[in-house]
C-alpha cells in the first residue's frame, strides 16, 4: 500500500465494499461548446444504478467549469478596466510615483479628484463580486477576497489610499491576470477529469451489464448448473472489476504525483472530506464489488439448495 507523507492513500476491499472510496482524479474543458457534451455525459451515466457517482461526478464537473469560466472571465474584466483608469496626479503635477515590490502597494494621496480608488473598487464589485455565485461559494467582503485573490499588499494598499498611483495600477492588473490565469490552469484539469471519468464509465459501464445479467439470471435459477454457471460469471466479473481497481489505484501512488495536490484536489471537486463521493471511480468500483459478492452468496445458496434436495 503506498503512502504519502505517513498517510496511507489507497483503499483497502473492506472499505471499497462498504461505499467507502478512494482516489479518482483528473479535469474540464477550458473553452467553447464542450460543456454540453458534458452535460449529456451526465445524463447518460444516470442509466446505471452502481454509475450514480460517475453521473454525480459529471454534473459536479459541469457546474464547477461554469464557475471558473465566468471567474476567469470576471477578472480578465477588471483588468481591463483598471488598465483604463486614468492613475492619479501628485501635487507638483507628475504622476505620483511607480511601484515595485513591496513598494509597489504605496498609495501616494495628494487629494487629488477623480476616479482614483473609488474607480478600482467599483470596478472589483461590477465584476469579480457580480458573478451569481460569488456570495454562495465565497461571501467575503471586498477587501477581504481581494487580499485573497490579488495579495494582502495589494488589497491593502486599495484600503488605504484615495488615489491610484501607476505601479499600484500595474500591480492590480498584474495580479488580477494571475488571478485568470489560475483559472485557466483549473480548467485544463477539469478538462483531464472529465476524460479520465468518461474512460472509466467506458471500462466499467459493460461489466456491469453483464453483472446486471447475473443477477437477473439467479433471480429465476434454482438448478445446481445454473447456479455453478452464475458463480463462474461472477468470479470472472470480479477478476474484470479487481484489474480495474488495480489500474485506478495506480494513479493514486504519490510516487507519480510531485505534492498530494491531487487529493486536495477531488476533495475541492467532489467533497468536503465526509463522504465517498470525493471519490467517484473507486467508489462506483466498491459498490459493484459489493453486488458481485452478493450474488456469489446466492449463487451458493442456489447450489446447496439443489444439491441438498436431490
Amino acid at each position: 500500500m503506498s503512502t504519502a507523507g505517513g498517510q496511507q492513500w489507497q483503499l483497502d476491499r473492506t472499505a471499497l465494499e462498504t461505499g467507502c472510496t478512494g482516489w479518482e482524479c483528473g479535469l474540464v474543458e477550458a473553452l467553447g461548446e464542450p460543456a454540453v457534451a458534458f452535460a449529456a455525459i451526465a445524463v447518460g451515466l444516470a442509466v446505471f444504478v452502481s454509475v450514480t457517482l460517475l453521473r454525480k461526478a459529471a454534473e459536479s464537473i459541469v457546474e464547477e467549469r461554469k464557475h471558473v469560466v465566468r471567474e476567469r472571465n470576471a477578472f480578465e474584466a477588471f483588468a481591463d478596466r483598471v488598465e483604463g483608469i486614468q492613475p492619479g496626479v501628485s501635487s507638483d503635477g507628475g504622476e505620483a510615483g511607480t511601484l515595485s515590490g513591496a513598494a509597489a502597494v504605496r498609495v501616494v494621496s495628494s487629494g487629488a479628484g477623480g476616479g482614483g480608488i473609488g474607480a478600482v473598487e467599483t470596478a472589483y464589485e461590477q465584476t469579480v463580486m457580480s458573478m451569481e455565485h460569488y456570495e454562495e461559494e465565497y461571501g467575503e467582503s471586498l477587501a477581504e477576497n481581494m487580499a485573497a485573490e490579488l495579495g494582502s499588499d495589494v488589497a491593502t494598499a486599495v484600503a488605504a489610499g484615495d488615489q491610484l498611483t501607476p505601479g499600484l495600477q500595474s500591480a492590480l492588473v498584474s495580479e488580477a491576470r494571475r488571478a485568470a490565469k489560475r483559472r485557466e490552469t483549473l480548467l485544463a484539469q477539469l478538462e483531464d477529469e472529465t476524460e479520465r471519468i468518461d474512460e472509466a464509465y467506458r471500462a466499467i459501464e459493460p461489466i456491469e451489464r453483464r453483472l446486471e445479467s447475473v443477477e437477473s439470471d439467479l433471480e429465476t435459477s434454482d438448478g445446481f448448473h445454473e447456479g455453478e454457471s452464475a458463480w463462474n460469471r461472477l468470479r470472472a466479473i470480479e477478476t474484470d472489476l479487481d484489474e480495474e481497481l488495480d489500474r485506478q489505484q495506480a494513479r493514486l501512488d504519490p510516487s507519480t504525483h510531485s505534492s498530494e495536490e491531487p487529493h486536495v484536489f477531488c476533495r475541492y471537486l467532489y467533497g468536503d472530506g465526509t463522504g465517498g463521493g470525493e471519490y467517484p471511480v473507486l467508489g462506483t468500483l466498491g459498490r459493484l464489488l459489493q453486488r458481485v459478492e452478493r450474488g456469489k452468496q446466492l449463487a451458493v445458496r442456489t447450489v446447496t439448495e439443489r444439491s441438498t434436495s436431490v
